[in-house]
């Protein structure tokens, strides 16, 4: 297509395409090198296209910065999940990687899900502040249905960052409100996986008090491969008092038996007055949960299923069950400070763990609150290993009482050092020859026998 340019537009001097376009690009000497077009003559906003070309010959070509104004969303308060979603599905669908999906500061309605579907290498971006100030920018208000949504979902969408927004899962308190805020699933095993986003600067605001409500949902009904989803710099809010059950879940990872959420990293986060914060359920597998701060949550880590977890650099503040393990495998937790909790609670329960998992606590620290720090595992874990802890006076734990393999090594209380106590050892078919002569009441032992 051939065109002929102004090259002086208007007061300003700025080089035009003569027939209502208007130039965004040009070379050193004036010439107009790329035009875009006003009001649709050769491809509005929300065709998602622009003209390019080298001042004579003009092609059209995908356009990578897509506003959801141009696609009608005003943030005006009333319903406008069409809209956000025909957005959502320009950006999904030009062609080629990177395209990206910008909002203004406005506060966007939705009385339905919104879908990311077989979307590739696109990216989310709507301005915002991180943590709690996300709710200055881009925001994701439900207004739809009570226990209706989720309000955003991902199905079969990879190599993707969504960062610098907020999901209300309620549009206020007291407000119905939808159960999922982001579900990140893969409703097929054709069209595509769910692997390699990153969630970035994002808000999590329950609204109302939800026993149902979830912040994040990973692979509720995924025949697999919900992977590498990343999460940095992360709050989710609930709205508590909680108890045991009535207050939702912040993260609930490897929702369904198949999902593989194989490497999920958690990284610097807050999480507050959630039932429970974190569960981790079913075959997950390398969740690093990493760098965060914990807020009278009932339960921080409610650990069910999975195996090779890491939880480390963790501040627990007012939990009543900080840490409740009822299977999984190979759960590592170091560095981990409870604070401001109540007496009497137990802050790592192994109550109900199952014969197959391995515990690793170092280098956490308690209150000095009259608690159980850890408590026996009642037949449960096989192994359990503790080491460099520092626990309330007078609360080193017992590890006599502790099924299969338990120690504690180098721990301390306020008050005192802990005995190095090995748990019990049951010795069968020995024979004992050569011993040597022993003073009266004196026992000899060896170590590293051989």
């Amino acid at each position: 297509m051939n065109r002929n340019f102004t090259t002086i537009d208007n007061i300003f001097g700025i080089p035009s395409c003569g027939d209502g376009g208007h130039a965004i690009g040009w070379d050193a000497t004036g010439k107009v090198i790329t035009c875009q077009a006003v009001n649709g003559i050769l491809g509005s906003p929300a065709s998602s296209t622009q003209a390019v070309g080298n001042g004579t010959i003009f092609v059209s070509q995908p356009k990578p910065r897509f506003d959801v104004r141009d696609y009608g969303v005003t943030g005006n308060g009333s319903d406008e999940s069409t809209q956000l979603q025909n957005a959502i599905n320009a950006a999904c669908s030009s062609a080629g990687a990177s395209a990206e999906l910008v909002s203004p500061s406005i506060a966007i309605s939705v009385a339905s899900t919104v879908h990311f579907t077989q979307c590739k290498g696109i990216h989310i971006d709507f301005g915002s502040g991180q943590g709690q100030s996300s709710n200055t920018g881009g925001v994701i208000q439900w207004i739809g249905a009570n226990h209706g949504g989720p309000v955003v979902s991902l199905d079969r969408t990879r190599d993707s960052i969504f960062e610098n927004f907020a999901v209300f899962a309620a549009s206020g308190h007291g407000a119905n409100g939808a159960d999922i805020a982001i579900d990140i699933d893969e409703s097929s095993s054709s069209g595509g996986i769910t692997t390699n986003n990153l969630f970035r600067n994002v808000e999590i605001w329950s609204g109302t008090q939800n026993a149902s409500f979830i912040g994040f949902r990973l692979g509720a009904s995924a025949p697999g491969n919900i992977e590498q989803q990343a999460f940095q710099n992360i709050q989710i809010q609930c709205i508590g008092p909680p108890t045991a059950n009535n207050a939702g879940t912040g993260f609930y990872i490897d929702a369904g038996t198949g999902a593989e959420s194989f490497w999920n990293p958690i990284y610097n986060f807050g999480i507050s007055s959630c039932s429970r914060a974190i569960d981790l359920i079913h075959q997950n597998q390398l969740v690093d949960i990493g760098g965060g701060l914990m807020d009278n949550n009932y339960t921080d880590l409610y650990y069910e299923g999975g195996s090779i977890t890491h939880y480390h650099d963790i501040r627990s503040e007012g939990a009543t069950a900080p840490i409740v393990i009822t299977g999984g495998n190979d759960l590592v937790a170091e560095r981990v400070a409870f604070a401001g909790e109540s007496a009497g609670i137990t802050a790592i329960d192994l109550t109900n763990a199952i014969s197959s998992t391995r515990i690793f606590v170092s280098h956490a620290i308690w209150d000095n609150v009259a608690m159980t720090p850890i408590s026996p595992n009642l037949g449960g874990s096989t192994v359990t290993q503790l080491e460099f802890n520092k626990y309330p006076t007078s609360a080193c734990p017992n590890m006599t009482q502790f099924h299969g393999q338990a120690s504690d090594r180098f721990s301390v209380t306020y008050a005192a050092n802990c005995d190095n106590v090995v748990g019990p050892i049951t010795l069968t078919s020995i024979l004992f020859i050569n011993l040597p002569a022993a003073a009266s009441g004196t026992m000899y032992y060896c170590t590293d026998c051989e």
